[in-house]
């Protein structure tokens, strides 16, 4: 019997390199394939691990075809793979899919001649056609395919409009026999509830590669699937991974409630994360809080806005909800103590650097408890934004961050440098202000005093801005700059650099950004900072002794660790003031874990009230 492998390498979800994603996408080919009596095939092994590359090329050269799955974190150890199982058996189908191959950018298969076909869009049909004419791929529709170093295609296969027609991986055995293969291991696993994206935003793929139109899934098959995880005991978590859950309103939240159902029946500790829909309302609010109510497993709720800027969104066909509607959300999610959470990305067409700060300031206008997470524009493949360079784009490559790097085969993505409206000293200044403000405001130095400063007329614009200034005045802060500006100088112009650590923290392309959060968590930074805003207030005539001493009180720090939540009284107003992170005896960790904290609550003040202090 024919035999074929199936590759969809993921990183480590733990320190201790124990847990794993269940590779979803080679999964469900598997399980459609299987499920017909003609097939020809028997699975010698799916790889969800980066394993050696010369062991596993060895091990998969035996087979009759070969398939992977590509995105932006195996795309390299994917390729190195392929050309070496080739190597050693070229007469090896090699077969390859997903959204990260530049398939429609370049020559292909001269560029990458060991590869025999690339699936488009669906692969589950596409896939069982090619094994039934792997003699002939000119017969298969829904690829391209290599004809002597030349790119032939052969039709387009229609979606599939009735996705119960898929066997689940999770039901049909595909998925126990991976679990008890590895004993050792613990798994995430991936719930597929519909398939599409109503959404065309130029910088992502989603909605081409999923033909737009949101296919379902039935409630039945997924309540199946909901409780079969909960009765495997090596899976811990659970990744929803709908474009935008909670788009349709009573499924998806009766999805949320039979989670919630099966963990209160099996006590199981299994955690859920989704995408939520980008065009939100109350309901989806509605469901984070009971997912964080009565699961436990959500601290905070994100709303991807990515910019306010209108001239931007409407270059990258992207419509955010209107400024009402987001205050509206916001104040819900403070009402209900949801940590808020939203998305901006810098480098898109048509910013600039004036623009990227007023986006900041308009956010702390419409929510000051809210926490912003900054990315960085990246290149997707296939993307219209990537495809047409829109906005005069200009890319670097530059290392990723993906972990345990096997036989020196790193993973690379393509990072913004500039653009028409951005040049790279633009770019370099936005960092260091994304970093310092996000630093300072959602880690509890100045949301308090800059809303304070608000009801005294002093906007949030004028506050950091003059803030900004003190603190750049400082050897402390200026000598950061400098540092954090050299850092990211060396990555785009080399994909990586000479300076590895500052004050004992590491930086890394993933997490630069928020290098400086945890710096200042610290307590020469902790002094330094309270010391700048306390001669800033008193300068800008706005000093109030208790809005400051409340300000003090919120930060992280090492060895000054408040309760949790710490109360305090003025002028017979309660405040709660909120301190998440416990002591550490490992200083180092301590500060490499801020930023992961922040994500289930970032440090703050309960700033409602505090118009009592106003005297």
């Amino acid at each position: 019997m024919n035999t074929l492998s199936l590759v969809q390498p993921n990183f480590p979800m733990s320190l201790k390199q124990d847990t794993y994603y269940l590779p979803y996408s080679v999964a469900v080919l598997w399980s459609y394939v299987n499920s017909f009596a003609t097939n020809q095939f028997k699975l010698n092994k799916m790889v969800f691990r980066r394993e050696s590359i010369e062991q596993t090329a060895v091990e998969l050269a035996k087979d009759t075809l070969v398939g992977f799955s590509c995105y932006m974190w195996n795309r390299n150890y994917n390729i190195k793979l392929a050309e070496r199982i080739k190597q050693l058996n070229p007469s090896v189908v090699i077969v390859f899919g997903g959204p990260e191959m530049e398939i429609e950018k370049i020559d292909f298969f001269k560029r990458y001649p060991f590869i025999d076909a690339h699936v488009l869009q669906e692969g589950e049909i596409t896939f069982k056609s090619i094994l039934d004419n792997i003699s002939d791929l000119s017969k298969v529709s829904g690829i391209i395919y290599n004809d002597n170093g030349k790119t032939k295609t052969a039709g387009v296969v229609n979606r599939i409009m009735n996705l119960d027609e898929l066997p689940s991986p999770h039901l049909d055995g595909t998925y126990k026999s991976i679990i008890e293969s590895y004993p050792d291991l613990k798994f995430i696993t991936t719930l597929e509830s519909n398939r599409g994206c109503p959404y065309a935003c130029t910088f992502c793929d989603w909605g081409s590669l999923t033909y737009n139109k949101v296919r379902k899934f039935s409630l039945d098959r997924i309540f199946k699937e909901i409780e079969w995880i909960f009765q495997q005991p090596q899976v811990v978590g659970i990744d929803q991974a709908d474009a935008n859950f909670g788009i349709f309103v009573d499924r998806d939240s009766a999805i949320v409630d039979k989670f919630i159902e099966e963990k209160n029946k099996t006590r199981r500790d299994i955690s859920f994360q989704t995408n939520f829909a980008k065009n939100q309302n109350v309901t989806v609010v509605e469901m984070v809080k009971k997912l964080a109510d009565q699961s436990g497993v959500i601290k905070h709720h994100i709303v991807a806005l990515q910019t306010l800027n209108d001239a931007v969104l409407d270059k990258i066909k992207r419509k955010n909800l209107a400024v009402n509607k987001i205050k509206e959300v916001f104040s819900i999610c403070s009402q209900n103590e949801l940590n808020l959470i939203t998305e901006l990305i810098l480098g898109l067409p048509d910013d600039t650097l004036e623009e990227f700060k007023e986006t900041f300031y308009k956010l702390y206008e419409i929510s000051p408890d809210i926490g912003v997470n900054i990315y960085r524009l990246l290149g997707l493949n296939n993307s219209e934004l990537y495809l047409t360079n829109q906005g005069g784009v200009e890319w670097r490559t530059i290392k990723s961050f993906v972990p345990n790097t096997v036989d020196d085969v790193e993973e690379t993505f393509q990072w913004v440098y500039s653009t028409d409206t951005m040049t790279n000293d633009d770019m370099l200044e936005a960092l260091v202000f994304a970093s310092w403000i996000s630093a300072m405001h959602s880690q509890g130095f100045t949301n308090i005093v800059s809303y304070y400063a608000a009801q005294k007329q002093v906007s949030y614009k004028e506050f950091y801005e003059g803030f900004l200034k003190a603190c750049k005045k400082t050897d402390y802060f200026s000598n950061y700059f400098k540092d954090y500006k050299k850092w990211n100088k060396e990555w785009y112009e080399t994909g990586t650099s000479s300076i590895e650590e500052i004050n004992g923290i590491k930086y890394s392309a993933n997490n630069n950004i928020w290098h400086f959060i945890s710096k200042i968590h610290n307590d020469e930074a902790y002094d330094i900072v309270f010391e700048v805003l306390e001669t800033y207030l008193k300068k800008i005539g706005i000093y109030n002794q208790q809005v400051l001493e409340i300000q003090r009180l919120v930060p992280i720090r090492f060895n000054k660790q408040n309760d949790y939540p710490l109360t305090k009284y003025y002028n017979n107003k309660q405040i709660k003031i909120y301190n998440l992170n416990p002591p550490r005896e490992d200083k180092k960790r301590f500060i490499n874990d801020i930023y992961f904290k922040r994500e289930s609550g970032f440090a703050k003040g309960n700033i409602v009230g505090l118009e009592s202090l106003n005297a």
